[in-house]
């Protein structure tokens, strides 16, 4: 599609769809100069008209703020935009809607009307959507990237995936908690290949190093289309390229034609379903890589990328968690307030604590025939200085926030307001309008360089949300007593949504609050892939309440005349309004249930019976309580999400299964001590090797937690690197303990492991044992007491580069080895501390059993003692199939 035919297709939509009398496309012109170009509907266009740039006009300031300018009247045009009275363009209301993709400017959608318009919801909603569709089609006809040199085949990758680059972004944020550990990856997989350079890399529009080890053409950031990363991320999986100077993907390269890169390697790195970078391992000759570099260098990428995800999630939880306790001690402090005055002193002095806030002011607009009936607050800004800005004025007649991020808006928004924000030192200004009945606007005075983010304007929405609703709560104070009792069932409806984020129980509150308060049924339904899934059920009988329950499991959607839905909730999931008709004689109301903008599912009221229960109540008061529970249900999904994703990465700190091998049985059992997210410093693998053997690891790093999880990974990755290359174990501990002391800094290095090898030949299997530090195997064998094998050795990272003694034993049929962390016998409970005694006489009558069963058996030795889970538990039984020699 050419960029005439884009033009005229969103502008006949524009146009037809609301009955517009106008519309006009503006492009940017690459230089940023002028917007070039527009198509007029009611006149001929001779291609595009180039429009000069103009700072005062609305097009302008809708793509500088990158937000919708809506004027819905020439009066509103003349007081936000004088200039506009100079240039007789015949149109009244207007709209002009930002064009940005990708995080680019591209341009500007106008939408005019002869007269007055106020733009509905549905409108602005239409025009938003269409607004980034184009902005999307024209991001389309810009993207696409080619590597190489002329002639060579063109890859387009989709590096401006908005998906891919959240993903990237969101990650980006936690990389300054995680440098050193990506440092560690980058040196190991620098050793794995033995190779000079390593780099973990993140790829935008830019590629960004975030971990390296030596240095060379890799460690600084660049235009991806210079990177080798690029190569990468446009193959389907790993990329090996001996030499570089004959490879058409890398040979036109200014790292290759400068001769810094021989030879190169690179695996993508994946997070949250997306590629967002790369681990690129570089050689400054020409070389054959090893044959288990892309299997190592994979592996590494995962632990990577899993760390990254981690970092990540705990960031989310923590932001999370810092705007929940914000949010609750705002509602603490306005608990009890009784006057508007009292709720704006409140507000100014929680918005100042924000981060980056200098100053607040809380402005109410005058009311009929007074003044300040609503008394501001303020903080460092004075209240009728803001009240006269141009941009409080805007921020109450379009209900949006207003934004100055710099003195040059300051002074064309705010003003009046300069004088205190010279004395604040705050070049900054945002204007929040409150959802009330009576208008008032939160003006906050913001630190050099502070802007407003997403997550920003979600905590001042919140915010502004509690703050409205007090102030609601106390005009309505003054009213009859059925409004009273409202209030009053609205705040004990709070309390009890607030008193988990578990989503059945939730959801079972959010039913039981209206009955039999309100109604005498209640059902809830959740959106599931488009349809009404019922959710929880409220009776005022409890039989019927179990048979309405069956009722809704059988029914496939909530139909007309069904009791389950009350015929009504259908049609609020197609409309999104709430609806209020009668279904067999009773009344009935189904609310949407709809929260951050996001439709989660509806609420339904109705009679018990015909003639029970009197009328409804108001439509107002229940819509204020289903937009209490919507919150509560999305805070609790999202919780139960975030925690079930913090337990998927704690899962791939482990192998996700055990080998299944002919003459040996494996079992494995691991008990964190951290179970919030279900991570610890204890790991364990099975390895099968080139040679027919199994290789068996246990370990313990120090500490635990996230701390502890990505030495975790390092380690386990580690032994499980050399031991597949076919090491012994004294072999791979020795390998693991130079890592560690070049890799970790400090006492976090200190960690303990043991290594078996366990070969079957023909009638004969021999086990190999290697500890450091760790507490010895254990040998279970029918007729004879258990006992421990192996020697005692250094512990990993204490000292240089100790020997590590292996001891061999022959293995029989049915025989059994033990391995397990120290805090399988410093279990300690009211029967004292379980010791390694303990553990072999609880272990006396175990010889045979099998693996799976013999560790339940432990598990249950240590429920006994173990009263609270203080250190990790992990253990892995190596069982020889076959009977025991007697």
């Amino acid at each position: 599609m050419s960029l005439d035919d884009l033009g005229s297709v969103a502008l006949g939509q524009g146009v037809g769809a609301i009955g517009a009398a106008g519309a006009v496309l503006y492009l940017c012109r690459h230089d940023g100069l002028s917007l070039a170009g527009s198509l007029r509907m009611g006149r001929s266009s001779d291609g595009w008209e180039l429009i000069p740039y103009d700072e005062t006009l609305p097009i302008t300031d809708a793509l500088r703020r990158r937000s919708a300018v809506w004027l819905p009247s020439v009066l509103v045009k003349q007081q936000l935009y004088p200039a506009l009275a100079a240039i007789g363009s015949g149109f009244g209301a207007t709209a002009s809607l930002p064009l940005v993709a990708d995080d680019r400017e591209l341009g500007v959608l106008g939408v005019a009307f002869t007269g007055e318009h106020s733009f509905s919801a549905a409108e602005r909603l239409f025009l938003l959507a269409l607004s980034d569709q184009i902005a999307g089609a024209l991001a389309r006809i810009a993207d696409g990237i080619t590597v190489g040199p002329p002639g060579a085949r063109r890859v387009c990758i989709p590096l401006s995936d908005p998906g891919r680059l959240a993903a990237v972004q969101r990650l980006r944020y936690s990389v300054g908690n995680v440098r050193a550990g990506l440092d560690r990856f980058a040196r190991l997989a620098a050793g794995v290949c033995d190779a000079p350079l390593a780099h973990v890399a993140l790829v935008d529009q830019d590629r960004t190093v975030v971990g390296g080890h030596g240095e060379g053409p890799l460690g600084a950031d660049q235009p991806v289309e210079e990177s080798l990363c690029l190569v990468t991320l446009s193959e389907d999986g790993p990329v090996e390229i001996p030499d570089a100077t004959r490879d058409g993907r890398l040979s036109s390269l200014p790292a290759v034609t400068s001769g810094a890169v021989g030879a190169y390697i690179g695996v993508p790195i994946s997070s949250e379903g997306h590629v967002i970078g790369a681990l690129c391992v570089v050689d400054r000759s020409p070389r054959e890589w090893p044959a288990s570099a892309v299997g190592s260098l994979t592996d590494v990428a995962a632990a990577v990328g899993h760390e990254l995800a981690m970092q990540a999630a705990l960031r989310d939880q923590r932001r999370a968690a810092d705007r929940a306790a914000r949010l609750r001690a705002l509602r603490d402090s306005l608990i009890g307030t009784e006057t508007a005055a009292a709720v704006a002193e409140i507000a100014v002095d929680h918005l100042t604590r924000l981060p980056g806030v200098k100053g607040a002011a809380f402005v109410p607009a005058p009311g009929s025939g007074d003044r300040d009936p609503a008394p501001g607050a303020m903080r460092g800004l004075a209240v009728d200085a803001a009240y006269s800005t141009p941009g409080v004025q805007e921020c109450l007649q379009l209900h949006l926030p207003v934004h100055a991020p710099d003195l040059t808006e300051v002074m064309a928004r705010f003003s009046a307001l300069l004088p205190d924000l010279l004395v604040l030192g705050a070049p900054a200004v945002v204007a929040w309008p409150l959802p009330t009945a009576r208008p008032a606007v939160i003006v906050l005075a913001l630190e050099g360089g502070r802007r407003i983010g997403s997550s920003g304007e979600d905590v001042i929405g919140e915010m502004a949300g509690v703050l409205a609703r007090s102030l609601a709560r106390i005009e309505l104070a003054g009213q009859d007593e059925t409004v009273r009792a409202e209030m009053a069932f609205l705040m004990e409806a709070s309390s009890q949504l607030d008193l988990g984020l578990d989503v059945e129980q939730t959801l079972a509150r959010a039913a039981r609050i209206a009955v039999p308060g309100l109604a005498g049924r209640c059902v809830v339904h959740l959106v599931d892939d488009g349809t009404l899934r019922p959710a929880a059920v409220a009776h005022v009988d409890a039989r019927a309440e179990a048979e309405m329950w069956t009722e809704q499991q059988r029914a496939t959607h909530p139909t007309a005349g069904s009791t389950a839905g009350f015929g009504l909730a259908e049609r609020v999931l197609a409309g999104g309004r709430t609806e209020v008709g009668t279904v067999a004689g009773c009344w009935v109301l189904s609310v949407p249930l709809r929260a951050h903008g996001r439709l989660l599912g509806v609420v339904s009221l109705a009679q018990a019976r015909p003639g029970l229960g009197g009328r409804p109540p108001r439509i107002p008061f229940v819509e204020s309580l289903v937009s209490r529970i919507a919150v509560a249900i999305d805070n609790a999904l999202l919780y139960q999400q975030r925690d079930e994703a913090a337990r998927a990465l704690a899962r791939r700190l482990l192998p996700p299964s055990l080998p299944q091998l002919p003459d040996i049985e494996l079992a494995a059992r691991y008990h964190p001590a951290d179970t919030a997210l279900g991570i610890g410093g204890d790991f364990y693998d099975a390895v099968p090797r080139p040679d027919g053997s199994l290789a068996v690891v246990i370990g313990d790093v120090c500490g635990r937690g996230p701390q502890a999880a990505g030495i975790t990974a390092i380690a386990r990755h580690t032994l499980r690197v050399v031991l597949e290359d076919g090491a012994s174990p004294s072999a791979a501990l020795s390998r693991l303990n130079r890592t560690l002391r070049s890799s970790i800094p400090g006492y976090e290095r200190l960690t303990t492991a043991v290594v078996i090898s366990i070969s079957v030949d023909g009638l004969h299997t021999e086990v190999t044992v290697c500890a450091a530090g760790h507490p010895l195997p254990v040998l279970i064998r029918a007729g004879e007491p258990p006992e421990e094998i192996g020697t005692v050795n250094p512990m990993l990272g204490a000292i240089g580069d100790p020997p590590f003694a292996e001891t061999s034993i022959r293995l029989d049929a049915g025989d059994t080895v033990l391995i397990y962390t120290d805090g399988v016998t410093e279990s300690r409970g009211p029967a004292g501390m379980l010791e390694t005694d303990g553990l072999l006489l609880g272990l006396a009558d175990s010889a045979g059993l099998p693996s799976g069963l013999l560790l339940d058996r432990i598990s249950d030795l240590l429920a006994r003692y173990r009263d609270r889970d203080d250190d990790d538990v992990a253990m892995v039984a190596v069982r020889l199939r076959g009977q025991p020699v007697l």
